[in-house]
């Protein structure tokens, strides 16, 4: 068992190195006429070389991690901590705190390392950084406080406990906590945003008049409209909305306003209430319910199976065997992507819809080709990566569409 665990590991990063490949093979394909006014030529070179970096550095970051990762595996370090700290606590839930804990410190300067090299580095070289240290240090403190303790030790305590008091029956209340989380997250996302950029209500004006006219008209009458300071960090421009109901926060990037006409954003904000007006959430959840259903129908059989006796464990680890599920569902996940990704893609296209029948097709045109190039999005995606990991369709396919829409 701990060769196919090791197996799988192994298998996923080179899956990863294979997509890189593909991108990066399919970096000189020749650009569809209707996204060739996105750069200059210069400017072109500038992006090729920018995605060309990131591939390099995600790749070395890939296999780095995976190494590490591996030797833990393969070494039984994980047991050995769980026993280590055995012989100081008898508190289960202590001794799988340190297991993690600790395991992920090993990982952990890695991770420093890596992200460091993509903000200082690479994303300063082509003039989009805007992070100091500071703000890079606060930040990571407070995405291991959400991801790692909150979030995961989190649901691992919980899991733990009604694993405890109801055994097996864990693995069906899981699945409608997972799904509470899911719609908590979602709900909570502006506010999540807000602990890592200033979040204020947009200026009176023009564009706010217009901006809840447009709101109206595509029937939301409780919609906020915020600004996220995202010009700490970098030069790149978003948005996102969040919330369920009538009552949806749409959040602009602070560079958005700064460099985009008034119809330009306004289009922006109809594509992120298009997703609201199309029932995309809904949508998107009984995707993930379907996900989470197989993972915890998976984890039954691995918890209950004799994997922990293979890592070193001397009987079922409950907390190491959910653990091992998610190693495990890494090529299962390549499979549920496919149907996922695409109906994202569909989801974006009528996102985009809205923006061509509310604002017009010429602003939204110019609104999503300003967004590539001042992000230097990839306009040569591998059609096979596309189709495997995107969300979003490429920028071409996005342009053609638009502009075949009465």
């Amino acid at each position: 068992m701990k060769f196919a665990v090791i197996a799988v590991v192994v298998f996923m990063q080179i899956y990863e190195l294979v997509l890189a490949y593909l991108n990066y093979r399919n970096r000189n394909a020749p650009l569809a006429d209707n996204v060739r006014d996105v750069f200059d030529a210069e400017t072109y070179k500038k992006q090729q070389a920018y995605e060309t970096e990131k591939l390099k550095l995600k790749a070395i970051s890939g296999m780095c991690k995976t190494a590490v990762f591996v030797a833990l595996l393969a070494g039984n370090v994980y047991s050995g901590l769980y026993y280590f700290i055995g012989g100081y606590t008898a508190s289960e839930f202590l001794r799988v705190y340190f297991m993690f804990s600790v395991a992920w410190l090993i990982t952990w300067p890695l991770d420093i390392l890596f992200n460091a090299l993509a903000t200082f580095k690479t994303e300063a070289k082509y003039g989009f950084n805007k992070t100091t240290p500071a703000t890079f240090i606060g930040d990571m403190v407070k995405s291991i406080i959400i991801n790692k303790v909150i979030i995961n030790l989190g649901l691992l305590t919980l899991f733990m406990v009604l694993h405890n008091a109801f055994g097996n029956m864990v693995f069906v209340l899981f699945f409608f906590v997972m799904v509470l989380v899911l719609a908590l997250l979602f709900l909570l996302m502006p506010l999540i945003a807000r602990l890592f950029s200033k979040m204020t209500p947009l200026e009176d004006g023009s564009l706010k008049d217009r901006a809840i006219a447009l709101c109206e008209k595509m029937g939301y009458t409780k919609v906020k409209i915020r600004v996220t300071d995202d010009s700490k960090h970098s030069t790149k421009a978003g948005a996102g909305f969040a919330g369920l109901g009538r009552t949806k926060t749409v959040m602009l990037s602070s560079n958005l306003l700064e460099a985009y006409s008034e119809d330009e954003i306004l289009a922006i904000i109809a594509h992120e209430v298009g997703h609201a007006k199309h029932r995309h959430v809904p949508i998107k959840f009984g995707m993930k319910f379907v996900l989470f259903a197989f993972v915890l129908v998976m984890a039954y059989f691995v918890v209950n199976s004799a994997v922990s006796l293979s890592f070193g464990f001397t009987g079922l680890n409950v907390a190491f065997g959910m653990f091992i599920t998610m190693t495990l569902f890494g090529p299962i996940s390549i499979l549920y992507g496919i149907p996922d990704n695409m109906v994202e893609r569909m989801c974006e296209y009528q996102a985009d819809a809205c923006e061509v029948k509310y604002v017009g097709r010429e602003p939204a045109i110019s609104a999503i080709k300003r967004l590539y190039a001042q992000n230097y999005g990839n306009l040569t995606p591998h059609p096979i990566v596309v189709k495997l990991t995107h969300t979003h369709p490429p920028l071409s396919w996005r342009v053609a569409a638009m502009e075949n829409m009465v």
